[in-house]
């Protein structure tokens, strides 16, 4: 059970961007919503305006974190790809070496029973 004050919550959903899907915002309380605001909120008294700016800031902030953080979301470098391809390579040697030490003794059987 919960007790106390509850929070209010935005999800956005159709985020035009390729990294998220949907946001989570949590709001600050009323007055410190309207603190931050400043006159823009207090003087609105259609709720649209209310959401709209709402709206803007949260795609705002969802934009500069985009901004900042772009290099942690691209792809694996080449380096990675080189590092998979020598393990191939190891890999193969291995095998390879195995597979003729194996054909090795069966060629040394024969020849010592036939």
């Amino acid at each position: 059970m919960f007790y106390g004050r509850s929070k209010k919550v935005i999800i956005i959903k159709d985020i035009h961007s390729n990294l998220f899907e949907e946001a989570i915002l949590v709001l600050k309380e009323d007055k410190e919503l309207e603190k931050a605001a400043g006159s823009k909120l207090t003087s609105a008294k259609n709720p649209d305006v209310k959401n709209d700016f709402i709206l803007k800031e949260a795609e705002l902030i969802i934009n500069n974190y985009i901004k900042d953080n772009k290099g942690k979301f691209s792809p694996p470098k080449r380096k990675d790809r080189l590092k998979s391809k020598s393990r191939f390579m190891k890999n193969l040697l291995i095998n390879s070496a195995l597979f003729g030490s194996i054909a090795a003794v069966i060629f040394i059987l024969i020849k010592l029973f036939l």
